[in-house]
């Protein structure tokens, strides 16, 4: 463990006199690559190195093993948590790394305003959305892709749609009914118990249990036990399929949950009152993940280990607000290669 503890800094050592840059390593074995500002006694305040023209974040204290600075210090805090032998750690600090880069990929983008300031009372605004920096976004086992869409011509609702990736050359087991999307206090699983009866024609049909593909992949655990898998109920004139709750991904290939409702008129309240045409506003990161006012949930189990269940965690939060004076208009322009998570949110009248 302590041989553990002297190669973490030292190889973060290496790489930050070559980087010119902070390196914030957390008993996980994750990284953050920042500008540390300050270390309080609680926590410690830094920028992301990749926009250190950005907002201030913050991680507990009590998460970091030491921080090694752009000019060779190393400062310890505490013992790696877990036993773990060094070439894991290495992988963990890898996708921490990937983590990071792809968090800051999607905050990083923007727009450029095109709108004047104005007296006028905005109807619209073009609101910008970041990923919590304490969200788990990709792993050694699953990448999770986040999409906002908002048809201009259907304007009283966005949707969320989520992808999940599986990064490994196994199975990965997908359970819809513990997979969540949180908007503010309320949360709505992805999985709906739902069925549909087709009528099909004079035919013998046939049908199975979790059980029975459990046999048929070869494999066991107690996940096939308390789930539906699909089947159907058959006659000879209709067909009854029942919607599958866990869903097999496979190896390097993504599944599309099914899709959220990620904003509704009149159903999220503004976060101010009496926009005019031409104001912008940016908004903190929230100090608490639980603070930020969308989740995402994600619950998996590897085909080799069925009965421990995995979880990763994506935060959404407003970074910005734009008043807009149509949707139809071109109020707003990329700046950036892809487009920013966005919105737009109706004002009331």
């Amino acid at each position: 463990m302590k041989k553990l503890i002297l190669v973490i800094p030292l190889l973060f050592a290496i790489l930050t006199k070559v980087n010119g840059q902070d390196v914030i390593v957390k008993k996980d074995g994750s990284s953050i690559l920042s500008r540390v500002l300050e270390v309080n006694p609680d926590n410690i305040r830094y920028k992301k190195y990749s926009n250190l023209d950005g907002p201030v974040y913050t991680v507990s204290k009590s998460d970091v093993l030491s921080i090694n600075y752009q000019n060779g210090e190393i400062e310890k805090f505490g013992e790696v948590i877990n036993n773990v032998n060094p070439s894991d750690t290495k992988t963990n600090m890898d996708y921490g790394m990937k983590n990071d880069e792809l968090i800051s990929n999607i905050n990083d983008r923007s727009v450029k305003y095109l709108i004047e300031k104005s007296d006028k009372k905005a109807k619209w605004l073009y609101r910008l959305i970041r990923i919590h920096n304490q969200s788990e976004m990709v792993n050694e086992d699953a990448k999770i892709s986040v999409f906002i869409d908002h048809d201009k011509y259907y304007t009283k609702r966005a949707t969320l749609m989520v992808d999940v990736e599986n990064n490994t050359d196994e199975l990965l087991f997908l359970d819809l009914g513990n997979c969540f999307f949180r908007r503010n206090n309320a949360a709505a699983s992805f999985f709906t118990n739902s069925s549909t009866t087709t009528t099909t024609g004079g035919f013998h049909g046939w049908s199975f249990g979790t059980s029975t593909i459990g046999s048929i992949l070869g494999i066991k655990g107690s996940l096939f036990n308390r789930s539906t898998f699909g089947g159907g109920v058959f006659n000879s004139k209709s067909t009854t399929v029942y919607a599958e709750r866990i869903v097999a991904i496979a190896p390097h290939t993504k599944y599309s949950l099914p899709w959220a409702v990620f904003y509704e008129v009149n159903k999220e309240k503004p976060y101010k009152n009496d926009f005019k045409l031409g104001e912008r506003y940016s908004y903190q990161q929230p100090s608490k993940f639980e603070d930020a006012p969308w989740e995402i949930i994600i619950s998996y189990a590897n085909e080799t280990n069925l009965d421990k269940m995995k979880r990763m965690r994506v935060a959404m939060y407003v970074a910005e607000e734009m008043t807009i004076s149509s949707l139809w208009k071109e109020n707003v322009a990329d700046e950036s290669e892809q487009a920013p998570l966005h919105y737009f949110y109706k004002v009331d009248e």
